[in-house]
């Protein structure tokens, strides 16, 4: 299934940047594919020599972790948690998942990755604002209908 779809997909993009999709190079699409997942499964973990290792390796840990865990509270009927605090308990995760980016960027000691990571935060803290508020008013609305 993933194979198909990353064959869609560059179908699609062969055919918005103009370049030779993969039906026209014919065999090399099913090679590319393999070599793909090659170089995936056999790529090397490049870790910085002033780097600290337990928030390098951690952190993305505790993205996914924290992550998959906001969606334990989705205010859906058929879920295993739901209470009349869920909307504000996976605000709440959505929000602290600001640390871990700031622990990975911070963990390797670089001057550009401290860069990258003002932005990435400033850039996650304005997406947050708006998000809380569409979703106050449409708490609201359901809340206090007209």
């Amino acid at each position: 299934m993933v194979a198909f779809l990353v064959l869609i997909e560059r179908n699609i993009l062969g055919l918005v940047q103009e370049r030779k999709r993969p039906n026209v190079v014919r065999i090399y699409r099913v090679v590319q594919t393999v070599m793909d997942r090659r170089k995936l499964l056999l790529k090397q973990i490049v870790l910085a020599d002033r780097a600290h290792l337990v928030f390098f390796i951690f952190s993305p840990i505790v993205c996914f972790v924290l992550s998959l865990f906001s969606w334990a509270f989705v205010p859906v009927p058929f879920l295993l948690v739901s209470s009349k605090y869920s909307i504000l308990i996976s605000l709440f995760i959505s929000s602290i998942l600001v640390y871990p980016v700031l622990w990975a960027r911070w963990s390797s000691r670089s001057m550009y990755s401290l860069l990258r990571r003002v932005r990435a935060v400033a850039q996650i803290i304005s997406y947050e604002v708006v998000i809380r508020i569409f979703i106050a008013l449409i708490v609201l609305l359901f809340r206090y209908p007209s």
